[in-house]
């Protein structure tokens, strides 16, 4: 599964622009983990503002961000490679209670924070980890830039649908470089908000017209995006050893099957009877 960020960079060389189409990410991400409206929602907007944040990577560097809620168990993870490999999921706390709230601002709570931890290789990793005054992500993304990394960011997250059927899902990074003259920010969000109902169209086109909004900007790289995670049937096996040699006999005797989700991108695998049978043979000759 694969999208696209397009990067353009202003012709004064002051400002930075992502944007970004995952509509086909989320989907997927939402057939993984079935979730109600509003987890659903807040799963997109992290996971699409978390993907922009790939082409600010270098080299091998990674990125991994949670966005931890009020409630304790309840949070949104997500990781993404400067390769465009990305994934994430809600924690099963979320998933139990199927991100029932009200609305964002609810389900984030007073005390929502981000955190991120950047591995820039060689073992060196730096976390940083600011607040959510805003209580609605996508405003708090821009917060924890200005607070943690002390850039100009904006951030504007373009979704509707239904957990079950998602209509888009578009992200938008609008960044001032280093000595940007005052006003270029606000030039630049004044363009885009004036052209809210572009990113909100749907057809073969659609791309093309996004691309108009940024006239006074050059795109200058397109990177792929992959929903990727290296879990398999056959890597959370070994899992099934924690059940203990009884629970095993036991499940295999009654014809159970056993489900196992994958804590990094959220993918379920099912175990059939055979498979605890080996697994219980491998078990009682250790």
């Amino acid at each position: 599964m694969e999208a696209m960020i397009a990067k353009f960079l202003s012709h004064d060389k002051q400002t930075r622009i992502l944007v970004l189409d995952n509509t086909s990410i989320v989907r997927e991400l939402m057939r993984r983990q079935p979730l109600r409206a509003v987890g659903a929602e807040a799963l997109a907007t992290s996971f699409s503002l978390s993907c922009l944040l790939c082409a600010t990577l270098k080299d091998e560097q990674r990125l991994s961000i949670r966005i931890q809620t009020s409630t304790a168990g309840r949070y949104f993870q997500c990781d993404v490679e400067s390769n465009g490999h990305v994934r994430g999921y809600a924690s099963d706390a979320v998933v139990d209670s199927g991100g029932n709230a009200a609305g964002l601002t609810e389900l984030i709570g007073s005390r929502g924070l981000i955190r991120m931890t950047k591995d820039i290789g060689m073992g060196s990793l730096f976390t940083s980890a600011v607040d959510m005054p805003y209580q609605n992500i996508v405003d708090d993304f821009a917060h924890f830039f200005r607070q943690s990394e002390q850039l100009d960011t904006a951030f504007r997250y373009f979704y509707s649908g239904k957990p079950s059927d998602i209509r888009y899902s578009r992200a938008v990074l609008v960044q001032a470089l280093p000595f940007a003259k005052d006003g270029t920010m606000e030039h630049w969000l004044s363009e885009l908000d004036k052209s809210e109902d572009v990113f909100r169209t749907i057809g073969s086109d659609s791309e093309q017209r996004i691309r108009t909004v940024f006239g006074g900007a050059d795109l200058v790289e397109r990177q792929p995006l992959l929903l990727s995670c290296s879990c398999s049937k056959e890597a959370l096996l070994p899992l099934l050893y924690g059940l203990g040699p009884a629970e095993l006999e036991d499940i295999r005797r009654n014809r159970q099957t056993v489900e196992i989700a994958c804590h990094l991108c959220g993918r379920k695998y099912e175990y059939n009877p055979q498979d605890l049978f080996t697994q219980g043979n491998d078990w009682r000759s250790q």
